[in-house]
């Protein structure tokens, strides 16, 4: 039986984003200069297509001088000022493209309609309503021109639209105002990082480290925070493209740079040990991974108090590294204990108290506590739907997650009906070709293959395949996640020598992103072993599989589910080969695993309790 890789759940770790600190107005006609030529990299890059720049800039004067020098660099580029109460800035952009084909068109005025104390806002609403005409009517790069409070709104009050975002230039003449301060997290989110296809993340990786070489080494000490963003925003591009070297690298000189600046007990050191700390859990290092999220822990506990939200995230983080090592008692203390901390400071209702639940629910299902899972990812649904509304990247993943669970309690008609309404969920916010949908997507073919539609669970692969493929490029970790997924059903078709070369792929991909004894190339190698031995080459299906456990040991210890998975796919290769003790040695320390980590009840536990009673006394 292929145990196959489970989907990514929606709690995963993610990479935290730096808060930047304003610059002052010394040397910023220098940064302006910097600003100003990635601008026109980027009006040049997308010429004929659309994309869409946010330009933020707090001085109408700079604005005006920063836009004629554009202009004078792209002759023929439109201007459209948003008049006071305008909410339709799609038919005025429209209007001003009719007769003619600018290269580019600048849009200003529109924070005349998003005013910093209102609480609607009628322009980012039909911004929503009409993200998916842009790219179809406005064949050109688009550039909003704000200030910096109103970017800050936009950002999380037209979502939807701001996902459109490809690049953002900072011309900041001026502090923050406090409506700034407080959004500007909104600004650089990591997600929008993800949604940009593989050519437009090499395109922005380009851009930021040839700012970072222009700022000097050591940069100036005026562009100092810009550089520090700069970094850590490298280090999120390069770990979305699997290039975790090079994001080790960056997270640590951001890391330094931090260290030096505000010493090693400050919040922005402890998010830049977060940041490497999930680095260093992609490479295998769970060690350190795990020191790293213990000492940003520390870090926000001696900032914050113990009862913080932030000392809430730390925990979050920290739990998903425990559950990787095998701690699954530890990962559900931490969050429990980050659920407890988030609805004292924020409340039973608030969406943070969401994302502690769904971490929670993640961890009882890798515990086979399926019964409380669920209950938890339904109630962090619950609080996201009255939050966010029914159509909502968080509402997706709440869905995607209650439907894992509902597919190991064996319902799977409300776990296909999950999925596919986070499918829908994610094509609507994101658009069809975002990774987004191709793990909603791959979590559906999951459902589809457990409810016997291979030629449809084939049909869902396939597409998350292509999308992924698009967005980070052939070779990546998320493609091997596919070409493993695909494998599996393509063996369940029959198409033996398919699901090898599939399988074949996706183990090229892992050994090259991580090495040879990485825990998840442990999994593609298991799953090939079963190919093998359904060919027939059951020498070859007990070395893959003896290799895959070798693997999960050395990386989980002798004891932890992978290592049970490992174990009871050997005693099917050994009973295959007519060694029957060997069989019964594999399944027995298999179940003793199961039992441990899962309990009696777990769907595992049950398959090896079967497989050993087959073999009879």
């Amino acid at each position: 039986m292929v145990w196959c890789e489970p989907p990514p759940a929606g709690g995963s770790a993610r990479i935290r984003g730096s808060c930047v600190t304003q610059a002052s107005s010394i040397g910023e006609t220098e940064r302006q200069r910097s600003e100003l030529a990635a601008l026109d990299r980027m009006l040049s890059f997308s010429a004929g297509k659309f994309s869409l720049g946010v330009a933020v800039c707090n001085s109408v004067p700079l604005r005006d001088y920063l836009i004629e020098k554009v202009r004078s660099a792209h002759p023929g580029m439109k201007t459209v000022e948003v008049p006071a109460g305008g909410a339709d800035v799609l038919s005025l952009v429209r209007e001003a493209v009719r007769e003619s084909m600018p290269p580019a068109v600048l849009v200003i005025g529109l924070e005349r309609s998003i005013p910093a104390q209102a609480e609607e806002f009628p322009v980012l609403r039909a911004l929503n309503a009409s993200r998916e005409l842009w790219p179809g009517t406005v064949p050109m790069p688009v550039v909003l021109w704000l200030p910096e409070y109103a970017a800050g709104i936009l950002a999380v009050q037209a979502r939807d639209f701001w996902a459109w975002k490809s690049h953002q230039f900072d011309f900041v003449s001026e502090l923050a105002t406090p409506e700034a301060g407080v959004l500007d997290r909104s600004l650089h989110d990591t997600d929008l990082e993800v949604g940009l296809d593989f050519d437009q993340k090499r395109f922005r990786l380009a851009e930021l480290e040839q700012r970072i070489a222009e700022a000097g080494d050591p940069p100036k000490p005026e562009l100092l925070p810009h550089v520090m963003a700069w970094i850590n925003e490298v280090g999120r591009i390069r770990y979305i493209l699997a290039d975790f070297a090079g994001a080790k690298a960056a997270f640590e000189r951001a890391l330094r740079l931090e260290e030096s600046i505000y010493g090693p007990d400050h919040p922005e050191v402890g998010m830049a040990v977060d940041n490497l700390g999930n680095v260093l859990g992609e490479i295998g290092d769970l060690a350190g991974a795990k020191a790293s999220h213990e000492r940003a822990l520390r870090i926000a506990e001696k900032a914050y108090g113990f009862e913080h939200p932030n000392v809430a995230a730390a925990l979050c983080n920290l739990s998903n590294v425990l559950s990787e090592i095998g701690d699954l008692a530890g990962a559900k203390a931490a969050c429990e204990r980050a659920l407890r901390i988030t609805e004292k400071a924020l409340g039973l209702d608030n969406p943070s108290v969401a994302s502690c639940a769904n971490n929670l629910g993640v961890v009882l299902k890798d515990l086979g506590d399926l019964a409380g899972a669920k209950a938890a990812l339904e109630r962090a649904l619950k609080i996201d739907e009255k939050a966010y509304g029914p159509y909502h990247p968080e509402v997706a993943r709440d869905l995607n997650n209650l439907g894992g669970v509902l597919r190991s309690q064996g319902d799977l008609v409300a776990a296909k009906n999950a999925h596919e309404r986070a499918l829908r969920i994610n094509e609507k916010v994101h658009g069809p070709d975002h990774p987004a949908v191709a793990t909603s997507a791959s979590n559906l073919g999951t459902v589809l293959g457990d409810l016997g539609n291979m030629e449809g669970a084939k049909t869902a692969f396939e597409r998350a395949l292509r999308i992924d493929e698009k967005a980070f490029g052939p070779v990546h970790p998320a493609v091997a996640v596919r070409l493993n997924n695909l494998g599996s059903v393509l063996w369940n078709l029959g198409d033996l020598a398919g699901a090898k070369a599939a399988l074949e792929r996706a183990l090229r991909i892992r050994e090259e992103a991580y090495g040879p004894d990485h825990r998840t190339v442990g999994a593609v190698v298991n799953n090939l072993g079963n190919v093998l031995h359904d060919l027939g080459d059951l020498a070859g299906a007990k070395a893959a599989i003896e290799r895959a456990l070798r693997i999960s040991e050395k990386a989980y210890g002798p004891e932890h589910p992978d290592v049970a998975r490992d174990l009871n796919n050997l005693g099917s290769v050994l009973k295959g080969m007519g060694d029957m003790e060997g069989a019964r040695t594999a399944y027995e320390r298999s179940l003793r695993i199961c039992r441990k980590f899962l309990g009696d009840e777990h769907p595992n536990t049950q398959t090896v309790r079967e497989n050993l009673e087959a073999l009879g006394k």
